[in-house]
């Protein structure tokens, strides 16, 4: 060091560190003296002196209850502190070295100028633990949402299912937009899992089921009665429940099970990318289950217009059944199907009645309606007649029997 103007009455001293002997007016590269007061002003104070050896290495003394003294020569003029016992003395780190310079308000030496940044690196790893790891999504498959309690199940499930698509519309339409960084849920998605995840409270006076068992008290989508053919759309439920539940439970704060601990801000970011990744396979979920409700409706409706045409046609009177029969088992002409009809029903029947006949069975069978099955009548079987009838034998007058009055009871 440079020649001083102030000095401790230890520095010409050597010391052992270590293996290694030093002295620090000799060996020291530079120092910083810090004074610090006594209690009482007549003790003398105190002084910590820090000093630098080469190696980026520090040594530390402490001098209690100094008394200055004077050194005058002509060549040099010096102030020598002497304690009133030895000095003590430490090895400091270097992070022990930059905090006692701190807390003095001293300049940090060269050597130290990058030891501030590794400290606080350090001091960083050591306080802030590892971030725990990240639990997967599936903890979370089990989890069930709040969902919308009706009053009822709907009448019409196929109605239901039809908008709570529409609201899968709105929901793919809206993570589009979204890009994730936040942990907020789109409304219309939030919206979508929760019509998904309903819970429905029964009603047992109205409840219709096959099993013979007591109703329950609340039903899921999936359990309640399906029309037919509707098995595929009902297959795809569970999978878009299977695609929205777990991320949204875990950006809603629900816990795994009942003893785990709440999502962490690092698993509700990737529950918030693992949302946003589950686009493609929600849009074509919601566009073939579209596509479904679609063919259905279409086919409802043609069978709904196909039954009101039918139902547009009146029913032809069981005698055109009958003519219509006999054309087609016979293939006889219409004069010869109104002699067969006669001959068989014992009633009168021309080629004009023939013809509308079976003109009106032709058109109830092209409105969608089925033909019934009669059995001809057999033309070999005793018809009954009125004895009174048989006894006056055949009317003269030429009559019809719409035409005669009535007979006299006597």
């Amino acid at each position: 060091m440079a020649r001083l103007t102030e000095m401790f009455g230890f520095e010409q001293r050597v010391f052992s560190l270590g293996d290694e002997m030093f002295c620090p007016l000799k060996n020291a590269i530079q120092r910083w003296p810090v004074q610090v007061p006594a209690a009482f002003s007549c003790c003398g104070p105190t002084y910590f002196v820090l000093y630098e050896l080469s190696g980026c290495r520090f040594v530390l003394f402490e001098y209690h209850l100094c008394e200055r003294w004077t050194v005058r020569r002509w060549w040099w003029n010096c102030e020598i502190w002497v304690g009133s016992e030895p000095p003590k003395y430490r090895e400091l780190t270097p992070d022990q070295a930059v905090e006692f310079l701190w807390d003095y308000h001293c300049e940090l030496p060269k050597s130290l100028e990058q030891w501030p940044e590794k400290m606080l690196r350090e001091r960083a790893r050591q306080s802030d633990p590892p971030p725990p790891a990240i639990r997967p999504l599936s903890l979370w498959a089990g989890t069930r949402l709040v969902g919308r309690h009706y009053k009822s199940p709907p009448d019409d499930i196929l109605a239901y299912v039809d908008e709570l698509i529409e609201m899968g519309v709105l929901a793919v339409q809206e993570l589009r937009k979204w890009d994730g960084e936040n942990t907020q849920i789109p409304f219309c998605v939030e919206c979508f899992i929760a019509t998904l995840d309903v819970t429905f409270k029964v009603d047992p006076s109205s409840w219709k089921s096959s099993d013979d068992r007591i109703p329950p008290e609340s039903v899921t989508l999936l359990e309640l009665p399906w029309p037919s053919k509707t098995h595929q759309i009902r297959e795809r439920i569970p999978n878009l429940v299977e695609l929205l539940r777990p991320p949204i439970a875990v950006l809603k704060g629900f816990r795994p099970s009942k003893n785990s601990e709440a999502p962490t801000w690092e698993e509700q970011k990737a529950a918030s990318n693992a949302l946003r990744d589950t686009l493609p396979d929600l849009e074509a979920i919601v566009v073939w289950v579209r596509k479904q409700l679609a063919t259905i409706r279409q086919t409802q409706e043609q069978a709904a217009a196909e039954q009101a045409a039918r139902n547009a046609v009146p029913r032809p009177p069981e005698d055109a059944f009958l003519v219509y029969h006999i054309k087609n088992g016979s293939g006889l002409k219409q004069e010869s199907v109104a002699s067969e009809f006669t001959r068989r029903t014992q009633k009168p029947m021309t080629q004009g009645q023939v013809s509308k006949y079976l003109a009106a069975v032709n058109e109830w069978e092209t409105a969608g309606n089925v033909v019934p099955q009669r059995e001809l009548p057999d033309p070999r079987k005793a018809i009954s007649v009125d004895p009174h009838t048989l006894d006056i034998g055949p009317r003269q007058d030429g009559q019809t029997a719409a035409q005669r009055g009535k007979r006299d009871p006597e």
